[in-house]
């Protein structure tokens, strides 16, 4: 139709972005925060690997003629359209889920997350976004350090007896439970077994999958035991969540309330890398005599300036803001946006309206002003 259209296919690594000069000729989202200035051609992987911008201007060039534009104006529809579509995916999570943004933060993942979380916590309203120091390897260092986890889930179909209900007749709804309990433990128990787990190591617990009768989607609610006290606190529990996600309004009392289904869920504990803390630079004395406990000294010194191209009203506009090395920070240290912040394997941009500080485990806490 004549749009401009973001992915589903990828560049991949080879050929990749027009930039990697590895043999890629279309326009990529890389290519496009090249041209607008978000990364720097000269210091992608800290120096190790140069760009060429030349090569993603060409790119956004080609395409931009097809679409009666210049190449800056393509690279930045591209970087419009990757953002608005990851706002788009999130705002569909938070109101299906019935969940206010305002209550959550965003961690950051992935070398590229940390030049688009900011503004999507600002189309979003999301008040606060963490870029951990290392979030370009985050998922693998995340799977590296889970626990073993086993599931066990089995339908069970039934309503929960409640004030105005008891339970099905000939039937005692608890020990059902209980035998469906023990059955699912003893399988994850077996499970995590096989995995080499020591009994130690091993930890079982419950989940239900609950919803009003008649509902098409349930909420899983944990739960802690079986018997007739149990049952009243996992209702109770449930309504509680219901009415947190859907508001009061949409609470019916006394509806028939349906156990889905039964989950025994097994962890097996692994071993984990600690993560240390970093000095914070708090009385130290800086070059100038000035104690690095005061104001000034929380600010970081600016590597460099950079222009970039960013939004006014209905155009794009050349802006130079600061650019600070990420391996310069010290707990501590406080950024207000505009700023860019460089590390060797991803870039951090903290737009207006944006302040950031390092924490003592080096992660950039960025809060968001409304």
């Amino acid at each position: 139709m004549g749009l401009l259209r973001v992915g589903p296919r990828s560049a991949g690594a080879r050929p990749g972005p027009a930039c990697y000069g590895r043999g890629g000729t279309e326009p990529t989202v890389t290519d496009c925060l090249v041209v607008l200035g978000y990364i720097d051609p000269d210091n992608f992987l800290g120096g190790e690997m140069r760009l060429d911008r030349d090569a993603a201007v060409a790119a956004c060039a080609r395409l931009g003629a097809r679409l009666g534009s210049d190449a800056l104006k393509t690279a930045w529809g591209i970087w419009e359209i990757a953002k608005v579509e990851m706002v788009r995916a999130l705002r569909a999570q938070f109101a299906q889920k019935g969940l206010d943004p305002r209550e959550f933060a965003i961690v950051s993942m992935g070398g590229c997350g940390g030049l688009f979380n900011a503004v999507i916590a600002q189309e979003l309203g999301v008040r606060r976004v963490l870029v951990p120091e290392l979030t370009s390897v985050l998922s693998a260092f995340g799977a590296a350090n889970a626990d073993i986890r086993r599931e066990r889930v089995r339908s069970i179909g039934m309503l929960l007896p409640g004030p105005q209900r008891e339970s099905p007749p000939g039937t005692s709804l608890r020990l059902q439970l209980a035998a469906v309990a023990a059955e699912l433990a003893a399988a994850v128990g077996a499970d995590l077994a096989a995995d080499g787990v020591g009994e130690d190591a091993r930890s079982i617990s419950f989940e239900a999958d609950m919803r009003f009768q008649r509902q098409q989607f349930e909420l899983t609610i944990g739960c802690e035991g079986f018997d007739s006290g149990s049952q009243q606190v996992l209702m109770k529990a449930f309504e509680s969540e219901y009415q947190r996600r859907y508001g009061q309004g949409a609470l019916v009392l006394h509806a028939p309330v349906e156990l889905v289904s039964l989950r025994a869920i097994g962890r097996g504990r692994t071993i984990r890398a600690q993560l240390l803390r970093a000095d914070a630079p708090t009385g130290d004395m800086r070059s100038d005599g000035m104690d690095a406990g005061s104001t000034a000294a929380r600010q970081p010194v600016p590597a460099a300036r950079r222009r970039i191209w960013v939004a006014e009203g209905a155009d794009i506009r050349p802006r130079e803001v600061d650019v600070i090395s990420v391996r310069d920070l010290k707990p501590g240290h406080e950024i207000e946006g505009p700023a860019l912040l460089d590390g060797t394997d991803t870039t951090i941009w903290i737009p207006g309206r944006v302040s950031a500080r390092c924490s003592e485990h080096r992660t950039i806490d960025m809060q968001v002003l409304s």
